[in-house]
């Protein structure tokens, strides 16, 4: 899932001073890519006192470069990082789902302008058969009323659907508070499925939110949820437990992709040895206690399916996403499918976020960038695109916070140490935390 409060903050990201400022150590101006890598990662984990993981990946250049830092887990005798390390990469999900539902496009499957109605309901109507004493509903007019049959799978993929979200995290005003964490804490090995999402309060609300399609935009991970049963039906299935994420790659991509799993269901202790750390205040907790919250046996880690289940190493993280914005390779998608999910007159586009404030080139065509923020309990993790120099970068970490900047701040300095080896430069970047998942980067 991701934690949507950010957004808030997101428009004065560039210009912002209030909140705890932090600064980073300039980017490194070492011999090769890889010195480069190693130097950022290690000096990053260093600073957060975390796992920080990070890869490089462009096939048109010929990289594929990885590093990791830090120890997979603060317990005893816990092994070091290591660049074949799984990570839970949260919302960075959305992507993969959003692909997915582009290629059943490209084959003449689906519109996008279809009502969502068309394809759920069959799936809603089984889970009211399977749950007949929890589930209180069989259609989605069921849960949000008569304007939902004007949903489409395009509002869905654009967050512009109108439909709750089922992430509770409320960072700001303080003290931030989020009843949907204390319940996967109190509840450590119950794995939370797609009609128990849809069934809680603020969810199961009996009218949207907004009308959809009027063009404004509401980050929801039930979107997510949603288009994964729209996926599970069109591939014949009656249940979302029978249906196979990784079917929407082809096998040639699959079997270069090996460490990809979409986990559905079970604990991080049970998909990766790398502990994930919760040192957020969310309830009350302390965010200088340290190490912070071991989630490592919490299986509500990946709580909303299609929305954020995805597990990999970074260099498989980098490579998929290659695979799907690069127009070097159409293996998933044709390059008009591709610019669909590019963002143009916003944060968000089609399951793809505008990741050009991440980075201190914006003025320039080497600014921009778009993929996926990624924010799950005791993870955080970033997945970006840079089409000017052809290249993917994806940093996965083992702890949350509450400013969440650890990602962007890795992104910034590594960006540069790229930029620097692919034009012959020698600019030197620095990052300035500035809030939830905000800040500003500087390349001079």
């Amino acid at each position: 899932m991701f934690h949507t409060a950010w957004l808030l903050t997101l428009a004065t990201t560039c210009t912002a001073t209030a909140g705890t400022v932090t600064l980073s150590t300039p980017s490194p101006l070492g011999k090769t890519l890889q010195e480069n890598l190693n130097t950022v990662v290690t000096a990053e984990s260093t600073k957060y006192k975390c796992a920080i993981g990070a890869s490089i990946y462009s096939k048109s250049r010929g990289i594929s470069l990885s590093a990791a830092e830090g120890t997979t887990s603060f317990q005893k005798n816990a092994p070091k990082s290591n660049p074949e390390d799984i990570y839970p990469w949260g919302s960075i999900t959305k992507p993969s789902t959003g692909t997915a539902i582009l290629r059943l496009v490209q084959a003449g499957t689906i519109s996008l302008n279809d009502s969502i109605s068309t394809y759920i309901d069959p799936m809603f109507a089984q889970m009211k058969k399977d749950y007949p004493a929890t589930v209180n509903f069989s259609t989605a007019q069921d849960v949000w009323g008569p304007q939902v049959q004007d949903v489409t799978i395009y509002h869905l993929a654009t967050m512009n659907s109108g439909i709750p979200d089922f992430d509770t995290a409320k960072p700001y005003p303080p003290p931030p508070l989020d009843s949907l964490r204390k319940s996967i804490y109190n509840n450590p090995t119950h794995d939370y499925a797609p009609h128990e999402l849809i069934s809680f309060p603020w969810v199961y609300t009996g009218k949207l939110v907004f009308t959809p399609g009027t063009e404004r935009f509401a980050y929801s991970s039930t979107n997510f949820v949603l288009l994964g049963l729209i996926l599970a039906h069109l591939d014949g299935q009656v249940r979302w437990t029978d249906f196979d994420q990784s079917k929407f790659l082809p096998s040639s991509i699959l079997n270069e992709l090996k460490s990809v799993v979409y986990y559905t269901t079970g604990a991080p202790i049970n998909r990766t040895s790398v502990v994930g750390y919760d040192r957020t205040s969310y309830n009350g907790h302390s965010s200088t206690a340290f190490p912070g919250i071991d989630v490592s046996a919490i299986h509500g880690v990946f709580a909303g399916w299609t929305a954020s289940d995805y597990t990999s190493t970074t260099i498989d993280a980098a490579t998929l996403a290659y695979h799907i914005y690069s127009t070097q390779t159409q293996e998933l998608l044709s390059v008009a499918h591709q610019e669909l999910m590019i963002p143009t007159n916003g944060i968000y586009g089609f399951a793809t976020f505008d990741l050009s404030f991440e980075n201190g080139y914006s003025k320039t065509k080497y600014g921009k960038s778009y993929g996926h923020i990624g924010a799950t309990y005791g993870y955080d993790s970033m997945l970006a695109y840079y089409p000017a120099l052809d290249v993917t970068i994806a940093i996965g970490t083992n702890m949350e916070n509450d400013d969440q900047t650890h990602p962007s701040d890795t992104l910034c300095i590594l960006y540069g140490a790229v930029y620097n080896q692919l034009t012959n430069s020698t600019d030197v970047c620095t990052y300035k935390m500035q809030g939830y998942f905000g800040g500003e980067c500087k390349c001079k």
